[in-house]
């Protein structure tokens, strides 16, 4: 059985697709404009959102977030007997936008509430931990290019003294 580390690569690479063809939302645009339902709005809302262009992912937020609050207290119309479950689409998918965007504490934020909604959720965890990862490295990462800087200004600061004090030590 694999380890949380090899679930949240996988899950990682679940992530990793190529950018939605233009054409493809332009098509499920002009089937929504015929057939305005929850289910074509939800479509068009994961194709935006796997876009991987900003504005397109936000819009597609937009349309995920309309969704939840014209619906929270009551059923899709599409979606009567499978309500939860997607709902919790809706969110996971939130979650995996914010991820792209590399906006993690709100990735992290639709994942917690996820699990608020459902407690039992398999891949809400799985995805938490790579989040959690990506903070970490990031963090990392940030923490190399400060030294480096630092080591950088140091540097030109040391060569600056030595100069200066040859100047003086001519006078």
């Amino acid at each position: 059985m694999p380890n949380i580390e090899q679930e949240a690569r996988l899950l990682e690479e679940q992530f990793d697709y190529d950018a939605v063809d233009p054409e493809q939302i332009r098509i499920q645009e002009k089937i929504m404009s015929m057939d305005y339902s929850d289910a074509n709005i939800f479509v068009l809302a994961t194709l935006y959102v796997k876009s991987r262009d900003q504005k397109m992912t936000e819009k597609g937020f937009d349309l995920l977030r309309n969704l939840l609050q014209q619906h929270s207290s009551t059923s899709f119309d599409s979606f009567e007997n499978n309500s939860r479950h997607y709902k919790r689409d809706v969110m996971y998918l939130m979650a995996v936008g914010h991820y792209h965007l590399a906006e993690y504490p709100e990735a992290r934020r639709w994942l917690e509430r996820l699990l608020q909604f459902d407690p039992s959720n398999y891949q809400a965890p799985k995805f938490l931990y790579l989040i959690d990862k990506k903070i970490k490295d990031d963090g990392k990462k940030g923490l190399t290019i400060i030294a480096s800087s630092a080591a950088v200004v140091g540097g030109i600061a040391a060569v600056g003294g030595v100069i200066l004090l040859g100047l003086l030590s001519r006078r």
